[in-house]
């Protein structure tokens, strides 16, 4: 199940900027080739927007996003699939959905007794937060709780999905150590329900571009992702992920850019191991303070290649110990 904007959606309406509103499609997976996507229709595509936010396990329980009559308002509604047909979409419980805010996108828990969802309400850390509820035992959604600082920045935090195992939480953010745009992190859940510090997932999952909605599959070994990066076919493209539990480690590490007198510089910078000479991720400076990441694996030594316009790029050798570093470029 996707959401996309295209000719044929239910309706066939258009915004203010010419754009097909969103709808909800379905397509399945025959060996390595996907089917015709096909448009759910009504009930649960209506003539406004309608966005696919989550799916229980099992396949039965469509969380969608509707958004209100004002701006930045909009709730998450519940579908069921009865085996030939989806009910009405139901619009969840008021300690989730609130009137005048919007909650974009949720998740179940693997065992569907606990509900994550961003929300722009006040009360956060800034931004969009995510915040979770857990089911009652008379079926009803308990008191709404923040994740908290640890989880939740003063930028916006999006598009939470619990791992299968349950024991990871995967979401957007704008903050934290990001690329640029949304970069997909990850925490560690245990079993008191406390999260771990988010590891930004790197290269090439993220890039300086929106990188969001990213879901895994059942076995663990397979994810997807929204993402508007280069290359694409339209705007934001659905890409496939091959999974390793490798590819889950990565050191952080913080550097600037800077002019030879010191002015910070708006750079790209490129890190190619040095073993293999591949590249293993694409960087950019902020241009207001010349601030950039690296995220290394553990133990492997890398080529750092640093450009700005008007500048000679420099290219420096570094051990994945190195913490804190300045690159300096000379003017042509």
């Amino acid at each position: 199940y996707f959401t996309s904007r295209r000719p044929g959606s239910t309706g066939n309406k258009t915004d203010a900027y010419a754009e097909y509103f969103e709808d909800i499609y379905e397509s399945t997976l025959n060996g390595t080739t996907w089917s015709t996507p096909k448009n759910l229709g009504a009930p649960v595509n209506s003539e406004n927007h309608d966005a696919c936010s989550g799916l229980t396990a099992e396949g039965h329980t469509l969380l969608i996003y509707r958004p209100g009559k004002t701006f930045l308002t909009g709730d998450i509604y519940s579908c069921d699939f009865d085996g030939t047909k989806w009910s009405a979409p139901v619009a969840l419980d008021k300690e989730v959905d609130s009137d005048k805010w919007q909650e974009p996108s949720a998740c179940y828990s693997p065992d569907g007794n606990t509900l994550y969802f961003s929300s722009n309400r006040p009360g956060g850390f800034g931004g969009k937060d995510i915040y979770y509820v857990e089911k009652l035992p008379n079926g009803k959604w308990g008191k709404t709780l923040n994740l908290g600082p640890q989880i939740n920045t003063p930028y916006d935090e999006d598009a939470p999905f619990i791992h299968p195992d349950g024991k990871r939480l995967f979401f957007s953010s704008t903050g934290h150590e990001n690329m640029g745009g949304y970069d997909v992190f990850y925490s560690v859940i245990d079993s008191n329900l406390t999260f771990s510090k988010p590891v930004n997932m790197g290269y090439p999952l993220n890039t300086v571009d929106d990188d969001i909605y990213f879901v895994v599959t059942g076995n663990g070994n397979t994810g997807y992702i929204s993402s508007d990066r280069e290359g694409g076919l339209g705007e934001a493209d659905i890409y496939k992920v091959n999974l390793h539990e490798n590819d889950l480690v990565y050191d952080v590490h913080t550097g600037f850019a800077r002019s030879d007198s010191g002015a910070p510089l708006d750079a790209n910078l490129t890190l190619i191991e040095s073993k293999t000479h591949k590249i293993a991720g694409v960087f950019k400076s902020n241009s207001l303070s010349g601030k950039f990441i690296l995220l290394m694996a553990p133990d492997r030594e890398y080529t750092v290649l640093c450009e700005s316009d008007g500048f000679v790029s420099e290219s420096i050798h570094m051990i994945n110990k190195e913490l804190d570093f300045e690159i300096k470029l000379k003017k042509k």
